[in-house]
């Protein structure tokens, strides 16, 4: 005997379906509500926000000239002070003098054509002087390697860092002419930290290379803050272009970085070359007793 279903299951079953679909018009309309809520706190934020107009961005614009120290060749042309042989004619310039040179400013960069401020690291051609960011004019060099407005061929190395405009002029004082650094010269030719095991251009081992001094010529600035080297702190060498700097300075710029600032060899804090600090009294003067 079959038995039919009665009036009351079917009454049942209608009100759990009633009921589910109650509970599901609830949830969207609990989430439509929170949503709304969330974009109405979102204007209300937007509106509260202050919003610098661009002209009062524009006032933080570079308005001032622009500082280059350079070695100026025979040919005319403008070289960095790391450099031991002209990018024009390829003379040497080791018996020349650094000079500092000024440049009216740029309003944008040639690379990217966005406005440079005041605290960008800046860096201009050595061709044509064009100006731009660090990190943007070096990454075309290294790509291209032509400059990006009159395309003559230069290297990152031959890029001429803009000065920061709190620089301060070298004193008078004395300043050591070469850095002596204690270094593992790798079978390739490649100076190395003496606590490294590795080289670290061609990555053999160092294990069987005795220790040895180099000298290095000494520049007038540092590499990161454009700040003068005194003989009383520690200096930090680039292995493969020999820029300087402090050595906190350039540790810290490898760090976040990566890779040199003049040259963009990859490199890790290690690899750095550190000289020891010259004493502060000239070395034709004896110290008093």
């Amino acid at each position: 005997m079959i038995l039919q279903p009665s009036y009351l299951y079917y009454q049942t079953i209608a009100l759990m379906i009633i009921i589910v679909v109650v509970i599901i018009v609830g949830v969207c309309l609990a989430i439509a509500q929170a949503c709304s809520s969330e974009q109405k706190r979102g204007e209300r934020k937007a509106r509260s926000t202050t919003v610098t107009p661009p002209a009062q961005r524009q006032q933080r614009q570079i308005l001032s000239e622009q500082r280059v120290m350079a070695i100026t060749c025979e040919c005319g042309k403008l070289n960095n002070t790391s450099e031991k042989e002209c990018w024009g004619c390829n003379k040497p310039l080791a018996s020349l003098e650094h000079q500092l040179h000024t440049f009216d400013p740029s309003s944008r960069c040639s690379i990217c054509a966005y406005y440079l401020f005041s605290g960008d690291h800046l860096v201009i051609t050595p061709c044509c002087f064009s100006q731009g960011h660090t990190e943007h004019l070096q990454d075309w060099v290294r790509a291209k390697g032509s400059c990006p407005s009159c395309e003559a061929s230069i290297k990152p190395a031959h890029l001429l860092r803009v000065l920061p405009p709190d620089w301060r002029p070298p004193s008078r004082r004395w300043k050591p002419l070469e850095q002596k650094v204690v270094v593992l010269v790798c079978e390739c030719g490649k100076a190395n930290n003496p606590t490294e095991t590795t080289c670290w251009s061609c990555a053999k081992a160092l294990s069987a290379v005795k220790r040895e001094t180099q000298i290095v010529k000494s520049t007038p600035s540092c590499v990161a803050c454009g700040y003068e080297l005194t003989p009383s702190e520690l200096i930090a060498i680039c292995p493969n272009c020999h820029c300087q700097g402090h050595k906190t300075h350039l540790l810290a710029l490898i760090k976040a970085k990566g890779k040199c600032p003049t040259c963009g060899q990859r490199l890790r804090t290690s690899h750095l070359l550190v000289s020891k600090p010259h004493t502060t009294h000239h070395p034709r003067q004896q110290p008093r007793r």
